[in-house]
């Protein structure tokens, strides 16, 4: 298994254009030894990308850069993953460009509109999450139903990438290039840090939870700026839209809150990136946000019929469950049913 990876790891290498001389003797041994993967990596080289204004050897780096094992790839991690193997697999191991293109993260290159021209983005769908090494070396968790873009100077020092969705940043270093995270509702900007974004363009709650460093977390509608101590959190709820009227009238603001992050009150841990290591922890949530996160959790739908029953709230922590489990769980916490047909779960 090690040799088949250090093929992969190699490959990668070649398509980014970063093999050298003195590793190519070895990759020729290895793609004679593992004949089937060196046939997949000839089949990802015949791969069309959505951009026909991108040259063929700027594709080829960007695919690289995400995809090959050296840089650390994007990489599926089913929810279903032991907890030590996930541990190791986070950071550290390769995967096969096949196998990642194949599963939760899938990548384009802009198509060509002013608003995309340039951008390369990585999208997880629901049910799965994906890592990826950014080109500064930041490495980025990204949980389901999530997507992260970044722009071509972004390896020339402008560190700036946009998130719809939940993310868990490992901001790499660099006091000239501050790293900037756009979402629908705030502007993130740090120089080297750790921390959690669930910025969801479909929701209208944003939180900022930094786990280490220091943060300037912008509200955009607000335009006030605020600046984040490990294990404290920034929540920014958006006010819908007012009703069509014949006057204009303004949304209100949006309602900003700095408070301390939400921990396990089992260990004390902060909750927020508990996903990254395949935990689900709520706290005080209500079943409709709940309801919302087993959907991309699990890639399942979940309809809940009573409407008074998506304000009750649950507290919980599980990990590596079933949704059957998780169902079961909720039924001993609160007094509600459910039932699951071919295409949903129901709660009643």
């Amino acid at each position: 298994m090690e040799q088949e990876q250090k093929l992969w790891e190699l490959l990668g290498k070649e398509l980014s254009g970063r093999l050298t001389e003195k590793e190519r003797p070895e990759l020729d041994i290895l793609r004679k030894q593992f004949p089937e993967a060196a046939r997949q990596y000839e089949i990802l080289g015949s791969l069309q990308f959505r951009s026909a204004e991108t040259p063929p050897e700027r594709k080829e780096e960007l695919l690289g850069r995400i995809f090959a094992a050296a840089g650390d790839p994007a990489e599926e991690m089913p929810v279903e993953m032991p907890r030590a193997r996930r541990l190791r697999k986070l950071w550290l191991a390769a995967v096969p460009l096949a196998a990642a293109l194949c599963a939760g993260a899938w990548f384009w290159i802009g198509d060509g509109t002013s608003e995309d021209k340039g951008w390369s983005t990585v999208q997880t769908r629901k049910g799965s999450k994906s890592k990826l090494t950014l080109p500064d070396g930041t490495e980025v968790v990204l949980n389901a139903g999530s997507s992260l873009s970044y722009a071509e100077g972004f390896r020339n020092g402008a560190r700036e990438v946009r998130l719809n969705g939940e993310g868990y940043f490992k901001v790499a270093q660099n006091a000239e290039h501050p790293f900037i995270v756009t979402t629908n509702s705030v502007v993130v900007r740090v120089l080297g840090t750790e921390f959690n974004l669930q910025a969801y363009d479909s929701e209208s709650k944003t939180e900022t939870t930094l786990i280490s460093g220091k943060v300037e977390v912008t509200v955009k509608k607000e335009g006030k700026s605020y600046l984040l101590e490990p294990r404290q959190k920034l929540a920014v709820v958006s006010n819908p839209p007012p009703a069509k009227t014949a006057a204009r009238v303004d949304p209100a603001p949006p309602k900003v809150t700095l408070l301390a992050a939400d921990t396990d009150r089992q260990d004390s841990s902060l909750t927020a990136g508990a996903w990254v290591e395949n935990r689900l922890v709520f706290n005080d949530e209500p079943l409709e946000i709940l309801a919302r996160r087993l959907e991309r959790w699990y890639n399942v739908e979940v309809e809940i019929q009573d409407e008074a029953l998506k304000q009750t709230r649950f507290t919980g922590s599980v990990e590596n469950e079933p949704v059957s489990q998780i169902l079961e769980i909720l039924t001993t916490i609160k007094p509600i049913k459910y039932k699951v047909t071919a295409t949903k779960i129901i709660i009643y």
